[in-house]
């Protein structure tokens, strides 16, 4: 009925196909409407139907102003009356015969307003029905601008777009959760207010997937659907069953429209018909694409990929193919601002190791730098331990070439029968010494591999502890070091051949 009279023979094509019999029934109640005229377009009776005009009364309500219409009902901006307080509402007032399909479908708009309590759906709060007899009910006001306009207008960021749309996906989530399919998700029912809070308005088409749950009230309407072309789903288009997924296919086109500024498909003269074969028929282009041809190189930038696969999931022409539920849709845009793998795209292990790197990137350039510096730490321990070993093996050889030089130096003046000056030198080194020293066990070892036998060890007894034991270069001799001076033994027979007491030590040094 809201189609040019030139376009019906075509829409009636293109929604009927090769149902005849349909396609004259339609013609049918369209001839009837034209010839009905002013009576259907009013609903009842004489002057019952007439516009209310500023100033009229409405309950509790005065009108202010006419904020629009449409095929089953007037929208007024309305005020308080009663000096109870100041309160603008808008009301809306049947324009249909109550006992008529549409007279219905208004009752049951105002039932599921009163099911729905959301803060991103315009309230329902208050109902009646007017001194001519119309059925009214008083809503929430949103003073707002539609959803694309007020992103526009604000200059929002493609991650704000998406922020506002995830709150319109919580709301009709909402309604779907209540059994209640939109079935109009267009931006002028969209609003969203000054301070950037989307409201869900106009269930006058929506859809009650369980009507036993209100037996007074039915779904749809036979004869031709109401809808808006633009933002219809394919199924809707054709006329077939619907479910929360064509709600979500309208969201689809709704978030392609915030993106990009264009509508999915590219048309000619948009008429119904057109609309109908390009929603049903052709595939759209990627948003980044439509972004990259206007040369809006940063949004494709920011389009390409995981945004892309979002909205053209859900603008798939198979329901079965889009996301289940608005909760769903809004959640894989959620997963996107975070830098999550999205369900939209059936990620490679590559794909999912890259959102990870650019979720974490400050996280995982602070553990790169981290592992650089404790490799540099590993690599410069090790150099240190290395330098270290080297500085103690040097060190050790130093010992050793200073105990030769002692032990020599000794031996030298024992053989000479220099015995002070050799208990002197050994003195010295023995002061170095720990009290089994490296030389000591050398010295034991040496005597009982040149004597051959163990028993001379014996036979070079001593009271005390044995201190230090050298042999000369000859091998002819060993001094022996105890705590009251030393000793001198022969290694043929180990007979003594010297002793030099602890004072003569003293007097030497």
């Amino acid at each position: 009925m809201e189609a040019p009279s030139a376009d019906r023979a075509d829409l009636l094509d293109a929604l009927c196909g090769e149902d005849n019999e349909l396609k004259e029934e339609v013609r049918t109640l369209l001839a009837s409407y034209e010839d009905a005229g002013s009576f259907l377009e009013f609903g009842l009776a004489g002057d019952s139907g007439a516009a209310l005009s500023p100033g009229d009364r409405i309950g509790s309500y005065r009108v202010v102003r006419e904020l629009g219409r449409g095929g089953m009902g007037v929208v007024y901006l309305a005020t308080r009356d009663d000096d109870a307080f100041e309160h603008q509402v808008a009301i809306k007032v049947a324009q249909v015969r109550l006992d008529s399909d549409q007279g219905l479908r208004f009752q049951q708009e105002r039932q599921i307003l009163a099911n729905l309590q959301h803060d991103h759906i315009a309230r329902l709060l208050d109902g009646g029905t007017t001194n001519d007899g119309r059925a009214y009910f008083v809503m929430e006001y949103v003073e707002g601008l539609p959803l694309e306009q007020h992103c526009d207008k604000y200059e929002y960021s493609i991650d704000q777009r998406l922020a506002l749309f995830q709150r319109v996906c919580a709301a009709v989530q909402v309604a779907h959760q209540n059994l209640i399919i939109h079935r109009d998700l267009k931006p002028a029912n969209i609003l969203v207010t000054s301070d950037g809070e989307p409201k869900l308005l106009d269930f006058g088409i929506a859809k009650i997937l369980d009507p036993g749950r209100s037996p007074s009230l039915i779904a749809t309407a036979t004869g031709l659907r109401a809808m808006t072309p633009d933002y219809a789903s394919p199924e809707q288009l054709r006329g077939e069953l619907l479910t929360a997924a064509s709600d979500v296919y309208s969201l689809g086109v709704n978030l392609y429209v915030l993106l990009t500024g264009e509508w999915p498909y590219r048309l000619r003269n948009r008429s119904l018909a057109e609309i109908t074969h390009a929603v049903c028929d052709q595939e759209p282009l990627p948003p980044s694409t439509v972004a990259a041809r206007n040369d809006q190189r940063a949004v494709a930038q920011r389009l390409r990929g995981d945004l892309d696969s979002i909205a053209l999931r859900a603008l798939q022409k198979d329901p079965r193919h889009r996301y289940p539920t608005a909760a769903q849709f809004a959640e894989d845009i959620h997963r996107e601002r975070s830098g999550l793998p999205v369900e939209a795209r059936e990620g490679s292990r590559t794909y999912r190791a890259l959102k990870f790197a650019r979720r974490h990137r400050i996280g995982l350039a602070v553990a790169g730098l981290l592992a650089f510096l404790a490799l540099g730490l590993f690599f410069q321990s090790v150099r240190l331990r290395d330098a270290l070993e080297q500085a103690n093996t040097s060190a050790r050889r130093a010992e050793d070439l200073v105990g030769r030089l002692y032990r020599t130096s000794a031996s030298t003046a024992i053989q000479s029968e220099r015995w002070l000056e050799g208990a002197h030198q050994l003195a010295r080194f023995a002061a170095d010494e720990d009290e089994e020293s490296a030389a000591t066990r050398d010295a034991r070892f040496s005597i009982q591999s040149l004597v051959g036998n163990v028993d001379l060890l014996n036979i070079m007894s001593h009271r005390t502890t044995l201190g230090g034991m050298f042999y000369s270069p000859d091998q002819k001799l060993v001094m022996t070091a105890q705590e009251n001076g030393l000793q001198a033994w022969s290694t043929k027979d180990g007979s003594l051949t010297a002793t030099i007491n602890h004072d003569d030590l003293l007097a030497a040094s």
